[in-house]
């Protein structure tokens, strides 16, 4: 049953990454996209119940001009980032029901405007808990909700967006903030 590998996974990436030390990790300059797209690949043939979509902004796979982004990351950081992310996601996102759309969006987009490309993670699940705020999310040991674990998750996601010198945010995307005409709950 994907949920009880959901559980099993969160679980093990917690255990692993309680006590991790992220200047234990060395950066390089990597190829976001071509990472990203491979980790897709991967986590696709992982969890069959769950549409899990792959978008990469056009101007950046352009035949005529492509776009390589370059960061400066680690790749088990990045593995341990982008399974967080989706564990929490199968975990507190989706009820699991039958009727249920599960259809996970991961975008890389170009953001012109402030000279930065940002990779965003959408669900078409159950909204974030609108009594749990991005500092409760990023606090180490603080809890939410029924599954909630040993409250490690969203301060590992916040600790490695910050040691790659990243910003990030949650959009409730059903309210004024969001994305018009979608069926996408959260980003």
């Amino acid at each position: 049953n994907l949920l009880i590998d959901a559980k099993k996974i969160t679980s093990e990436v917690r255990n692993h990454t309680a006590d991790l030390k992220l200047h234990e990790y060395h950066l390089s300059e990597i190829d976001i996209v071509s990472w990203a797209s491979n980790y897709v690949d991967k986590v696709k043939d992982r969890y069959k119940n769950v549409e899990i979509i792959f978008y990469i902004a056009k101007e950046i796979q352009s035949e005529d001009n492509p776009i390589q982004l370059k960061v400066s990351a680690n790749e088990d950081l990045l593995s341990i980032l982008f399974d967080n992310l989706l564990s929490n996601i199968l975990t507190h996102a989706f009820n699991w029901n039958d009727s249920e759309n599960r259809r996970i969006e991961i975008d890389i987009a170009i953001d012109h405007e402030h000279n930065i490309f940002n990779i965003f993670f959408s669900n078409t699940g159950n909204p974030f808990p609108s009594n749990f705020s991005m500092d409760d999310f990023s606090r180490k040991g603080i809890k939410n909700g029924e599954n909630a674990g040993n409250g490690i998750g969203g301060h590992l996601i916040v600790s490695i967006i910050n040691y790659f010198s990243g910003d990030w945010y949650i959009v409730d995307e059903t309210s004024s903030e969001g994305l018009p005409n979608t069926d996408l709950v959260t980003t």
